[in-house]
C-alpha cells in the first residue's frame, strides 16, 4: 500500500509538472509583445524622460524609436528592431544601448506569463540565466509596467513605465 501510494504521489507530481510546462510553452509570445505597441514613458530624473514609441512594423517585428527629454531638448534619439525567433520562441532586439551610445546591443525578450516578461543581454539564447544584465517587467495594467534591471544578481534600477495617451 505505501508503494501504492508513493506511485500515485510520483505520477500526480509528474502531470502537474508537465502541465506547467505544457501552458508555459503555449504562451503566444507575439499576441504577448504587442502589449508593448504605443508610447511610453519613463520619468528618469527633474525635468528628463525617455519616450519609447512602439510601433507594429511586420506581424511579428516591433519598432521601436525612443529619445530621452532634458528641460525640454532632446538630449539622445535611438531606434531598435525586435523580431520574433520560432526557434527559440523569443524575441530578438537590435539596437542602440540608452546607457552607453553608440553602441549596437542585442537583447533577448520572452513572457513567462501573460503580465511578465524577461529581457536579456546574453548571447546563448538557451544560458539566459547566466546573462549580467538582466530585467524582469511585470505588467500591471494594460497603462503601466514596472522594469526591474539586475546587474550581476543585485538591483540597478526600477523603473515606472507608464503609456502616453493620444
Amino acid at each position: 500500500m505505501k508503494i501504492l501510494g508513493s506511485t500515485i504521489m510520483i505520477a500526480l507530481f509528474l502531470l502537474l509538472s508537465l502541465n506547467g510546462i505544457q501552458a508555459q510553452t503555449e504562451l503566444n509570445q507575439v499576441e504577448l509583445m504587442n502589449q508593448y505597441i504605443g508610447t511610453w514613458k519613463i520619468e528618469v530624473g527633474k525635468d528628463t524622460s525617455s519616450i519609447f514609441e512602439v510601433t507594429a512594423f511586420k506581424e511579428d517585428v516591433l519598432e521601436i524609436n525612443s529619445k530621452t527629454v532634458a528641460n525640454g531638448k532632446i538630449i539622445y534619439e535611438g531606434k531598435s528592431l525586435r523580431g520574433y525567433d520560432k526557434e527559440s520562441n523569443r524575441y530578438i532586439d537590435v539596437g542602440e544601448d540608452l546607457d552607453y551610445p553608440p553602441a549596437i546591443i542585442f537583447t533577448f525578450w520572452w513572457f513567462s506569463s501573460k503580465d511578465i516578461c524577461h529581457l536579456s543581454n546574453n548571447l546563448d539564447l538557451n544560458n539566459s540565466e547566466k546573462a549580467t544584465i538582466k530585467s524582469k517587467i511585470e505588467f500591471k495594467s494594460s497603462d503601466l509596467f514596472i522594469q526591474t534591471i539586475t546587474e550581476n544578481g543585485k538591483v540597478k534600477k526600477i523603473n515606472t513605465v507608464k503609456r502616453v495617451k493620444d
